[in-house]
């Protein structure tokens, strides 16, 4: 199958970055609790908690990353030559990056979990299998899925912008801009079309004074059908762009 072949290229083109990133977690973990005893209280936990923020920065740089390869080496005309859909190749990058942010934040969270034991993020009351599945939770339902919606709208910008390639990284700020507008006013617009949508209710662990309880929330299933409309009509034009075979 084409896609599973693209997808794994894309996959072990990406491996270095991701082996990078884990290599820095480990020192870093193993660093900072060596200094448990020697700094204030929590902040060489709240120093490992920060690094979180990274693999966000990391899934940027690995989406631009692969796009750029692609024409640096002139790879992209080669597989447009294939009978190959343009949506095909976007997809199996897409979900590469997605994947290695998954195994990247699970990783970096046993990591965190295994050198801090939080008394936030891992209270008394509160088993390594309840914490596991808390977190686990939020990285699927708001974590990963606006990461994803962030990365079709970017990799949209920076096709978008090789269509202008004497002001490339400008025309690409600016579509990314507008896309995010134009998202952020029509999600509520097209929401109210499917306000007869019911709520979809999903029990999560919730932390209330320290406490991990099982409770429920009641999602808004016309926003996500909104949002993931949006997003599927960003990812079609970015396709569309591709197989134009845009030009540096």
């Amino acid at each position: 199958m084409k896609f599973v072949k693209l997808y794994k290229k894309e996959m072990r083109a990406l491996a270095g970055l991701a082996l990078l990133v884990i290599g820095i977690t480990l020192f870093l973990d193993l660093f900072l609790q060596t200094r448990v005893d020697k700094w204030t209280p929590s902040t060489p936990e709240a120093a490992s908690a920060a690094f979180f923020v990274v693999l966000p920065v990391w899934a940027v740089i690995a989406l631009v990353y692969s796009v750029q390869q692609e024409w640096t080496g002139n790879t992209i005309y080669m597989l447009l030559s294939l009978p190959v859909r343009g949506s095909v190749i976007i997809a199996a990058k897409l979900l590469a990056v997605l994947s290695w942010f998954v195994v990247l934040n699970l990783f970096r969270l046993v990591s965190f979990l295994l050198h801090f034991r939080s008394t936030l993020l891992w209270p008394e009351s509160g088993s390594p299998m309840h914490l596991l599945a808390f977190w686990v939770g939020m990285l699927a339902f708001g974590y990963l899925l606006g990461m994803a919606l962030f990365l079709v709208l970017m990799l949209f910008s920076m096709l978008a912008g090789r269509l202008a390639p004497k002001f490339c990284g400008a025309a690409a700020f600016g579509t990314m801009f507008v896309s995010g507008w134009a998202l952020f006013r029509l999600t509520p617009i097209i929401s109210k079309l499917f306000g007869w949508l019911p709520g979809t209710p999903v029990k999560v662990w919730g932390m209330h004074s320290g406490v991990l309880v099982m409770e429920t929330v009641v999602l808004n299933t016309a926003h996500f059908v909104a949002i993931a409309l949006l997003g599927a009509g960003f990812f079609a034009l970015a396709s569309m762009l591709v197989e134009r075979q845009v030009e540096v």
